[in-house]
């Protein structure tokens, strides 16, 4: 399974810039985001939940523990809408543009890298 994405660094190595999930989400004084070695990020503490809705900051903290599979599925999709739309317009389609949802996918994983 693929959660993650990699860069090639300096020597040639691949190099992991994502936490590899699954991540889960534990309550405790702290809303944390944990994979198998430990806490990957902490949402809030539990005594500060005032300043926000509770309900909104769990639903958060799920999201961020769900971002490495939403992340792969997105990508894996997106490489199979571009074939798709390759095989059916060619590589140049008339009009020169892809369709919205795939430069949408393309903006969404580009922002995820942080490259955007």
């Amino acid at each position: 399974m693929h959660l993650g994405f990699f860069v090639v660094g300096v020597m040639g190595e691949r190099v992991e810039k994502f936490t590899n999930g699954p991540l889960h989400v534990d309550f405790g004084e702290c809303i944390r985001i944990k994979d198998e070695s430990g806490t990957v990020a902490t949402v809030t503490h539990v005594h500060l939940t005032g300043r926000r809705n509770p309900e909104q900051v769990i639903a958060n903290a799920h999201l961020i523990a769900a971002a490495p599979e939403l992340y792969e599925a997105l990508e894996e999709t997106l490489e199979q809408a571009i074939a798709c739309f390759t095989h059916h317009y060619g590589e140049n389609p008339e009009g020169g543009s892809l369709p919205e949802y795939i430069t949408k996918a393309q903006s969404a994983l580009a922002k995820a890298r942080g490259e955007s």
